[in-house]
């Protein structure tokens, strides 16, 4: 993340990015999670402008730093995710709240899949 605050386009670090893990913040209710244990539930925060996007973290430090109340997450493969991304309206945002943060719009999301291949 450090190489892509300096550079958003280095692709070298957007490649590592692709196939790196990322932890997605666990909102559901534990006492209320019969589902299956393979499906992730993808938080939606929403931006002043209304754009929704679901965040991802790099780190433990940083999820807690950015939502400290979330006290649970789901290790998940970025690549896996992109693949399967739910909406064109999503957007992807990587490490929000931080100053090395990325977001991706659907366009970004592609490109960053297809960095994963």
């Amino acid at each position: 993340m450090h190489r892509l605050a300096l550079d958003r386009d280095d692709s070298a670090a957007l490649g590592a990015l692709a196939v790196a893990d990322v932890l997605v913040p666990d909102l559901s209710d534990p006492s209320r999670d019969n589902g299956d244990a393979r499906v992730v539930k993808l938080p939606v925060a929403e931006q002043a402008d209304g754009r929704q996007f679901v965040p991802t973290f790099t780190s433990e430090r940083r999820l807690a730093d950015a939502l400290p109340g979330v006290g649970r997450y789901r290790r998940v493969a970025l690549a896996v995710l992109l693949r399967m991304w739910p909406s064109e309206d999503l957007m992807l945002a990587v490490d929000p709240g931080t100053e090395e943060g990325l977001t991706f719009p659907a366009e970004g999301i592609r490109a960053l899949a297809a960095l994963a291949d």
